[in-house]
């Protein structure tokens, strides 16, 4: 006699198909964000612009506010590509010991940022949950450790709910960069902490992202982050808007005295290929309420700047903004809520027009409207974005199948 439980169950496997659990995992190109696309951005392809991962080499002047985009765009993008390079290599592999609805692929000795020489052991998870629902689990450990149980720890777990093209869809992911860190076992190359909480949404060629940061630093001398959000989208013709946070050094006290700590720096950058593009940073807290005189409490600073289709600037400039004041006294600004800061002749944060900015639009900080408030954990969107990702998670997805 057959077996009535095993044919139940080979019926139901023929009608949702064969799984296809390669293509439910996430992929590098579907998860890093993007300015200009370019090398700058750390994207697949490009090399490290330093040895260590989520460093980049101090190219960028003060005043370059889309190069200092780009390199926070780097650093992050250096954590996931050091973490799902691993998977896109594992899924090449034939699964070990198949079953059911689970496949594990590797172990295997990987090198990953381009590096010559494997820099840690890899071994990837995938469950099939339903559908096209799929769950994954990156396990990694050092290469001189034994392979035993205990060896192995987590650096990378989400959920991919697959769309219409493999490795894309709606999802949530999670890196460990405490667990990245120690299964490289280099400081050259990772020394960074905390966790990077994503939640993710393609729909066709595009992607939209949302990138939670907790307990996090890139290097170790990098400032620390509590709790930051990166978004940002890239459509497919190559358009591009990205929104970062962090704490760093911006200006002393306008009165010399001891400095408050870090200022918060709200960066935003926009990419249209062919056209330009611009970028803006606010810069609040730290010592920039001491810049502030009688009837203009001044909130934050805020420096611009547009670029042209070969990313050469054609302006940038830097104004004292007040949420709640407008500028009393007389003479142009006055009325407005943000006015040009007072710089020695020459300095470089003031160049050119903003009439060599072939990019406009409310949407951006400027000095004709009133700053948007803005945290540095806000997870909106920026404008144009073609579809909402998940909510990042608030822990570490549970990677225990």
């Amino acid at each position: 006699m057959r077996n009535p439980t095993l044919l139940t169950l080979a019926a139901l496997l023929a009608a949702c198909g064969n799984p296809d659990f390669a293509g439910g995992t996430p992929d590098v190109a579907g998860l890093t964000l993007e300015t200009t696309g370019g090398p700058a951005d750390g994207l697949p392809g490009a090399p490290l612009l330093s040895r260590n991962a989520a460093a980049v080499s101090a190219t960028c002047q003060d005043w370059e506010y889309l190069c200092l985009v780009q390199e926070g765009v780097a650093g992050l993008n250096a954590f996931v590509r050091g973490a799902v390079e691993p998977v896109e290599q594992l899924v090449r592999l034939e699964p070990a010991a198949p079953r059911q609805r689970l496949r594990v692929f590797g172990p295997a000795d990987l090198a990953v940022w381009g590096q010559p020489q494997p820099v840690a052991s890899f071994r990837l998870a995938v469950l099939w949950v339903r559908d096209e629902v799929f769950r994954w689990r990156l396990d990694a450990k050092r290469l001189s450790d034994p392979d035993l149980p205990g060896s192995w720890s987590p650096v990378l777990a989400g959920q991919l709910t697959r769309g219409e093209r493999a490795h894309r869809g709606r999802g949530i992911l999670g890196i460990d960069v405490d667990a990245f860190r120690a299964a490289v076992n280099d400081p050259l190359l990772v020394s960074g902490q905390g966790k990077l909480l994503a939640g993710f949404a393609h729909v066709g060629p595009h992607k939209a992202l949302a990138y939670a940061l907790r307990d996090f630093q890139a290097t170790s001398t990098s400032p620390f982050v509590p709790a930051a959000v990166f978004v940002g989208h890239k459509l497919a013709g190559g358009a591009a808007r990205v929104r970062l946070a962090g704490w760093n050094e911006f200006t002393p006290d306008a009165a010399g005295g001891p400095d408050a700590g870090l200022e918060l720096l709200l960066s935003r950058a926009g990419w249209w290929p062919g056209v330009g593009g611009r970028a803006a940073v606010a810069v609040l807290g730290g010592d920039v309420p001491s810049y502030g005189q009688p009837g203009f409490a001044v909130d934050l600073f805020l420096a611009v700047g547009c670029y042209d289709a070969a990313q050469a600037e054609g302006y940038r400039d830097l104004f004292a903004c007040s949420y709640a004041d407008t500028w009393p006294v007389a003479g142009a600004w006055q009325g407005r809520h943000c006015v040009p800061v007072a710089l020695p002749a020459g300095d470089p944060r003031r160049y050119g027009s903003v009439g060599a900015c072939a990019i406009s639009g409310a949407d951006f900080y400027d000095d004709q409207n009133l700053p948007p408030p803005m945290t540095q954990d806000s997870g909106a969107l920026e404008p144009g974005a073609p579809v909402s990702p998940e909510a990042p998670p608030t822990v570490m997805p549970d990677g225990a199948f």
